[in-house]
């Protein structure tokens, strides 16, 4: 049987997507603060302590609050095809990832 409209899975995901996006909009509620402690530890490589600390901390609030408005974006909207194919907004979180991925917005 053919399926059609929302029920259509895309080819690069794995299951459907609006439970997908749910999932991706719920978590990043969940989790949208682990970007705060991410962003010192990453500065924290690159700066001294106290430039990190203070550099880090703004620039991770700033991240959580991104990834949390984005995550309530795409639960809210997660039976709408928005972006086109579900596509996620952000890079996935990856706390245990030697080197996160810095946000780029797509254009």
């Amino acid at each position: 049987m053919r399926q059609k409209g929302w029920m259509r899975r895309p080819a690069n995901t794995t299951g459907w997507p609006i439970f997908e996006k749910l999932g991706r909009g719920v978590g990043n509620v969940m989790f949208g603060w682990v970007e705060v402690p991410m962003t010192i530890q990453r500065h924290y490589r690159e700066q001294d302590a106290t430039a990190s600390m203070a550099a880090g901390l703004f620039m991770g609030l700033a991240k959580a609050m991104g990834r949390t408005v984005v995550g309530a974006y795409e639960t809210v909207t997660c039976v709408l095809p928005i972006p086109p194919g579900y596509a996620s907004i952000l890079p996935p979180l990856d706390y245990f990832a030697d080197r996160h991925p810095d946000w780029q917005l797509p254009r």
